[in-house]
């Protein structure tokens, strides 16, 4: 991870001096293969290595720190704008990058000791709730989980989700706007969804060491269709904005419950592998949902029968999910 944030800090700068495409998609290669080590797969194996018995909270405040800085860096760059030049703005964004991270890297994060015996990994967890998905601790490599059923079930799951969630959060201040909401009140309710997503993440993991995650993932998964289902019936911007909190309480809720389940579902043998592989199925449905979302608009010129769409998929994440758990591998490889 240490390497990180140089990358990303020079990948910023150089952004202040591009002058044409190739440049400008240059840098932001260059910031793509920095954030990589900061990423959810990486900061997840971490705390892995770190918590045990209360891993379920760890990962909750964790998430959080990454709704804090999506809504706090925003605010921080509109602010820059409005005293200095876009390239001037990149140019100081690199350089905090260097001088915030670079220090928290080097001197407070630490990787716990490594172990390699299979039965030292799973002595890491505490018994209950980890062993939820089976009598016994379990510690698939990936190679085995990618040939059990449970696995690319759960992968289906996850590329429906970030499908539906990434499409609607995409599209949602257009929709809005179509339904007759002011630019200001369309961006309150988008913030109002970030600001849920942010408060339901510690209160995921805290409820994610003493329920069972995968009730918990399902129940967070149908506030997200609630709220789709609310907002496509919207009268008015009071409507509206209950939709998105409830949005936002679904959306932030099941993001901590992602490593979780995937630790449960295969142990932590190869943990930061299994969970990249099934991120992969993520990253993929958060590139079509939005896609489309769009295309659906562009020849309907409506948003409503693309946000339907979207509640056939948490339908089938849903059952998808369920069948992964009934499924799940039972005894180690």
């Amino acid at each position: 991870m240490k390497w990180s944030a140089p990358i990303v800090g020079l990948g910023i700068i150089l952004v202040g001096y591009t002058h044409s495409l190739w440049q400008l998609y240059a840098a932001y290669t260059v910031i793509s293969i920095g954030v990589s080590g900061v990423s959810l797969v990486s900061v997840n194996v971490l705390v892995s290595r770190w918590f045990g018995e209360k891993r379920g909270q760890a990962v909750g405040w964790l998430s959080t720190g990454v709704s804090l800085g999506g809504f706090g860096g925003p605010l921080a760059a509109g602010f820059l704008l409005t005293n200095f030049g876009w390239r001037t703005v990149f140019i100081i964004l690199g350089l905090s990058a260097w001088a915030l991270l670079l220090p928290i890297l080097i001197w407070m994060v630490k990787d716990a000791p490594l172990v390699e015996s299979r039965d030292k990994v799973n002595a890491l967890f505490s018994p209950g709730l980890e062993a939820q998905a089976s009598p016994t601790y379990l510690s698939f490599t990936l190679r085995q989980a990618l040939g059990t059923i449970t696995f690319w079930l759960q992968a289906l799951a996850l590329l429906l989700v970030s499908s539906a969630w990434v499409g609607i959060v995409t599209h949602s201040v257009n929709f809005l706007r179509d339904r007759g909401m002011s630019p200001g009140g369309a961006a309150l309710g988008l913030g109002l969804t970030s600001a849920m997503g942010m408060w339901a993440k510690p209160l995921s993991g805290y409820l994610s060491d003493r329920l069972s995650r995968i009730a918990l993932f399902v129940g967070f998964l149908l506030f997200q269709a609630a709220g789709v289902f609310l907002i496509t019936r919207m009268q008015g911007e009071m409507s509206a904005y209950l939709a998105l909190v409830v949005l936002g309480i679904g959306g932030g809720g099941a993001v901590p419950l992602r490593p979780l389940l995937t630790s449960q579902f295969f142990g932590s043998l190869q943990f930061g592998a299994l969970f990249g592989a099934l991120e992969l199925a993520y990253g993929l449905g958060a590139t079509v949902g939005p896609l489309l979302a769009g295309w659906v608009f562009d020849q309907t010129g409506n948003y409503t029968p693309a946000f339907y769409l979207f509640l056939g998929a948490y339908g089938l994440a849903i059952t998808s999910f369920l069948l992964a758990y009934y499924l799940r591998p039972r005894r180690n490889p």
